[in-house]
């Protein structure tokens, strides 16, 4: 909000965390694993809210089923 580099979160950097972390999982569930992303970048990055939205795309006659969350950083 302040319009300062400083006080950003990298994103490629943010994109590579994510990556690594959803490779390291093996969960059944895109709700489960949608849900640990979003507690595993708040708890890595210095950010207050995250939405993540996974999609798949197991359904010939659709075009993806996904799933999304939306968590935000405990103050206190």
């Amino acid at each position: 909000m302040a319009d300062n580099i400083d006080q950003t979160v990298d994103y490629s950097v943010v994109a590579e965390e994510t990556k690594s972390f959803l490779r390291a999982q093996s969960v059944n569930l895109i709700e489960t694993l949608a849900d640990q992303l979003a507690a595993y970048l708040l708890k890595t990055f210095p950010i207050q809210k995250v939405m993540v939205e996974l999609r798949k795309f197991p359904l010939q006659d659709a075009k993806y089923v996904s799933a999304t969350v939306t968590r935000t950083a405990s103050v206190g």
